[in-house]
């Protein structure tokens, strides 16, 4: 009776959200030289130097003057033409046109648990594109980013402002230090020159706690972003355990056995990108998370 008992006051609290607005939330401040709003990363100072620009400030506006305007846009380097999303990131970006893989690392330090995203948005996607939005709650443990919470959604073709919200899922029960969130104009692993996504009024809802009282299986995941090799690690060893790995289409793309307490997986083959990743153990409730292939 005391365990259900603490277990229901733990939900409860787990439960006590406030709002917060983002940093330039609104999009109403912006770097005019290189078309970027303040507080916020995109691909322009890189696709810049082709003299493209995949996110540019809007006057079709939620609230206020301007929203952020991202467009997948066709880039010519070195002779090679390729598709580029338009892209948002309280994170730093980085693009390496050679290759087209991209990367995010950094983000909003925030000692608090996000519950929830909220936002504003227009699409209008090519040949059934949609857009994509994913956030992720993280601390840094000895360089080692230790991912707390995560959440992601696609946004379909929407002609008038649409409200949308993405739910962040709990890895564990631990206080992060960083929050980001992603915003990207195609969500597909193949992007759609011509692809539009306008977003505007974005806030968060924050936990003042969370119910750790559920016994969970801790795990490290990294490097995170990654080229060719991605490691797991935990400090309980199992012979029962099972690693799958999904893209942003919920596709599985691998599966294995993870004996023992380290596992590497092969990511070469993987096209660049999102993607999620969960580890089922029948001694332990299930653990899942996000990773990037550059």
């Amino acid at each position: 009776m005391k365990k259900t008992a603490l277990a229901m006051i733990g939900l409860f609290i787990a439960s006590f959200a406030f709002s917060q607005s983002l940093p330039n939330h609104d999009f109403e401040v912006w770097d005019e030289l290189i078309s970027e709003p303040e507080s916020w990363s995109t691909p322009n100072p890189i696709t810049g130097l082709v003299l493209v620009k995949t996110v540019t400030k809007s006057d079709d506006a939620y609230s206020g003057s301007y929203s952020a305007r991202l467009e997948t846009t066709k880039i010519n380097f070195l002779g090679s033409e390729f598709d580029v999303p338009g892209m948002l990131t309280l994170g730093e970006f980085e693009l390496n046109l050679s290759d087209t893989s991209y990367g995010f690392s950094g983000g909003y330090y925030l000692q608090e648990n996000v519950s929830r995203l909220n936002g504003m948005y227009k699409y209008t996607g090519v040949d059934g594109d949609s857009a994509f939005v994913f956030m992720y709650n993280y601390k840094m443990n000895d360089g080692v980013m230790d991912t707390i919470g995560y959440g992601y959604k696609h946004l379909h073709d929407a002609a008038e402002w649409t409200s949308f919200s993405v739910d962040m899922q709990y890895i564990s029960g631990a206080v992060p230090d960083t929050f980001n969130v992603v915003i990207i104009s195609s969500g597909d692993q193949t992007p759609s020159e011509g692809s539009v996504l306008l977003v505007d009024n974005l806030t968060i809802e924050i936990n003042t706690a969370v119910d750790e009282l559920a016994e969970q299986l801790k795990v490290e995941v990294y490097p995170n972003p990654t080229e060719n090799s991605l490691y797991f690690r935990t400090k309980e060893s199992s012979s029962s355990r099972k690693l799958s790995i999904f893209n942003t289409q919920g596709q599985k793309v691998k599966e294995t056995r993870f004996m023992g307490t380290k596992k590497r997986i092969e990511t070469y083959e993987l096209p660049s990108g999102v993607y999620s990743y969960q580890i089922q153990d029948d001694q332990l409730l299930p653990v899942s998370g996000l990773f990037i292939k550059q």
